[in-house]
């Protein structure tokens, strides 16, 4: 089953249940699936055709997530741009995808203006809000009456394309399947006990992995989402106790933002019942300061967009090792490795520093059009992934 199916499937057993709280505004699941089918049915008669690349140059908001379902319910591949890229960097990547369709927002409309058009393969600009320019397709306007079943992709159809930070060169493009979405949300689930009674709160950027895992994962157990544009650290405290947040997620800098805001003994997060970090390593003293003012479970994992998003995590329920990212999630296996200069590769045992390699299908078919990375990177399913590590007698 792919992504849109999922959806499909959702929109029937959880009809009248409430998705997507936004600045006011409520989507039912029913809602939101025919605002997807209908915009996937626009963009087929605008000439999406199966495989084609569709990039979404959008803030946190509901058309985000809207188009992100729409492009996979129509056949197409989905291609997050961070919203904090300017022309140049938008410009490599819109090329290297070969992108054809692209939905941005007004608000950034400044940098597509400075895009040289010529040596792209971008046909259609679609436009989110404000006034469009000449040429310029309105959001809006794109939603087609006609009925449209999903496609039906194999489970290695490329779902996404993610374009890393591109630390030491140019941003490469992280190729995840369906199969690998699916799989690591399954994992998730297993481990956080999510349910179709739980409600998230969204306040990551939604074209980061954790981003987008955090508006897929009540999909995919039929939860609520309740969604920020962006993160102000009074808002999330009121939100938490007037939505009844039951899941939140954040990565370390949040965290350590909450940590220093002044007392608030008048909120509750009774219903609250854990919290999330992942994107960057946590320290113990964040933790347990978090864990002391607010006491919540501050749960931290470690993952990366070649594995689709999460790789291993400190469970709720069962042992917690606060410096620790916990363990493989089911499903995964993790090995520590060292290389020597000569080329010898071996397994390393428990409290041995190395390089982290992961296995299990959450992890990338591979870097698009890029064979060289592909190959230096993934090596009988197995995910180099050049980050240190260690684990410690509990497999922690």
């Amino acid at each position: 089953m792919g992504l849109g199916k999922l959806l499909k499937e959702r929109a029937k057993t959880e009809k009248e249940r409430n998705f997507l709280y936004y600045e006011g505004v409520r989507y039912s699941y029913d809602e939101f699936f025919a605002r997807v089918q209908s915009l996937a049915g626009g963009l087929i008669e605008l000439g999406l055709k199966p495989g084609e690349r569709v990039a979404l140059y959008l803030g946190s908001q509901p058309e985000f997530i809207e188009s992100f379902y729409a492009v996979i319910y129509a056949g197409g591949i989905v291609v997050p741009l961070n919203s904090m890229w300017k022309a140049g960097e938008l410009h490599y990547t819109l090329k290297n995808s070969q992108v054809k369709f692209l939905i941005f927002s007004s608000q950034l409309a400044q940098e597509i203006r400075r895009l040289e058009f010529s040596t792209l393969e971008l046909k259609n600009l679609i436009v989110v809000g404000g006034s469009e320019l000449k040429g310029w397709i309105k959001y809006q306007e794109l939603f087609s009456q006609k009925s449209l079943s999903p496609q039906e992709p194999s489970d290695s159809q490329t779902a996404s394309i993610i374009y890393t930070s591109g630390t030491t060169g140019k941003p490469k493009g992280v190729m995840l399947s369906h199969k690998n979405y699916l799989t690591n949300l399954s994992q998730l689930q297993v481990v956080l006990d999510t349910y179709e009674t739980d409600r998230t709160l969204g306040i990551l950027p939604l074209f980061h992995v954790l981003g987008t895992m955090m508006f897929l994962l009540p999909i995919f157990c039929g939860g609520g989402l309740v969604l920020f544009s962006e993160f102000s650290p009074r808002k999330v405290l009121g939100a938490l106790q007037e939505f009844q947040i039951t899941v939140f997620a954040g990565v370390p800098t949040v965290y350590a933002i909450l940590n220093n805001l002044p007392n608030h003994r008048s909120l509750s997060f009774s219903k609250l019942r854990y919290a999330v970090c992942g994107g960057a390593p946590l320290s113990v003293e964040v933790i347990e300061q978090f864990e002391k003012r607010y006491g919540i479970e501050l749960l931290e994992g470690y993952g990366l967009s070649e594995a689709t998003c999460a790789c291993t995590l400190n469970p709720p329920a069962g042992k917690r090792k606060s410096g620790s990212v916990g363990p493989a999630l089911p499903g995964e296996r993790i090995k520590i490795m060292s290389e020597s200069e000569s080329g010898l590769v071996k397994e390393l045992g428990a409290n041995e520093v190395g390089e982290i390699w992961v296995y299990g299908e959450n992890v990338m078919s591979g870097y698009w059009r890029n064979q060289t990375e592909t190959e230096q990177v993934l090596k009988d399913g197995w995910l180099k992934t050049g980050d240190l590590g260690y684990y410690d007698q509990d497999g922690y």
